[in-house]
């Protein structure tokens, strides 16, 4: 058998990144989680992991549903007094540096440096490293943050029937929340991983509000999680819109509401260039409230008077 080049290793890293994106439509880390800062850090140095190996190791401990994302060599956790449990396989990280050929350094003048800096060649090269969470025996050396926060009966009824009238999936992860097209299914943090039961739920009615595209088929573009991205700048107005509205309905905190202004002003550059797109998204957004409470059986907020007497004079 082929043995897998660097360069192979690297560019299925990629395109399991891509594929990732594709599924989940973008990887953010609510700023509502009480561990949202445990980003990847290597087990015995406590340094984050940086760049690609930040944006890898974050996608790969959302993946397995780790709740801390600290990684280690396999020589780091046998030195530690670990070892790697049997049959567990590693995840591959990069580093990148360049190297003399000629291994001379003269640094003496300007000119000298920038010769010496044009016989560098680039290099990637490639590591392996274990989960410490699930794959070895050591402890993990993060404390983690966690809130008694009480449920609101009224809105887990709401998340029951809505996941049961649309057959949408419900799946628990860590450190993120997000909405699956390729499985019609939304994702979240546990309760009590979120600052307050309104931090959590606000979050969720985000994603469920996500949700409905299919059936209203609204065009996401879920395959970015770029702010330029046309498609998918629209559907996060039209997600945080509709969770705002549901926010108010449902009586959550208006600190909450308050965070998702926040939230929404975030795609302010975004929208002065496109000023029409909320108020498309917020139409959008009340659009699919209005079905999401019809389906779930609950009472459907008429138009006001005032708004149907502006549509006529218009």
């Amino acid at each position: 058998m082929k043995k897998e080049s660097m360069k192979d290793k690297l560019s299925a890293v990629i395109a399991d990144i891509t594929a990732a994106c594709a599924e989940e439509g973008k990887m953010v880390w609510d700023s509502g989680l009480l561990n949202s800062h445990n980003r990847p850090v290597n087990y015995v140095t406590g340094k984050e992991y940086q760049g690609f190996n930040a944006l890898w190791f974050s996608y790969i401990a959302h993946k397995r549903g780790l709740k801390v994302a600290e990684f280690a060599t396999f020589k780091q956790i046998s030195a530690a007094g670990g070892h790697v449990r049997k049959g567990e396989k590693g995840t591959h990280g990069f580093f990148w540096g360049t190297f003399d050929p000629d291994k001379k350094s003269s640094k003496e003048t300007e000119e000298d440096l920038k010769e010496e800096l044009r016989r560098k060649v680039p290099f990637v090269k490639g590591f392996t490293v274990f989960a410490i969470e699930t794959q070895t025996n050591l402890e993990t050396k993060r404390k983690l943050v966690y809130k008694e926060n009480p449920p609101m009966a009224i809105l887990e009824k709401f998340v029951q029937d809505f996941c049961k009238a649309t057959n949408c999936g419900f799946e628990e992860t860590h450190g993120t929340a997000f909405y699956s097209p390729s499985r019609h299914a939304v994702a979240i943090s546990p309760l009590n991983e979120y600052a307050s039961s309104d931090a959590y739920y606000s979050t969720l009615l985000h994603e469920l509000v996500h949700s409905t595209a299919k059936a209203m088929k609204r065009n996401t573009g879920l395959g970015s999680f770029v702010k330029s991205d046309e498609k998918y700048s629209k559907e996060e107005v039209v997600a945080e819109c509709g969770a705002m509205l549901l926010c108010s309905y449902f009586g959550i905190s208006k600190v909450e509401r308050e965070n998702s202004a926040q939230y929404i002003k975030g795609w302010s550059e975004t929208l002065r260039n496109n000023p029409t797109w909320l108020m498309s998204g917020m139409n959008a957004a009340e659009r699919a409230v209005k079905y999401m409470l019809k389906v779930t059986g609950l009472e459907v907020p008429e138009d006001n008077e005032d708004a149907e007497d502006a549509k006529e004079a218009i």
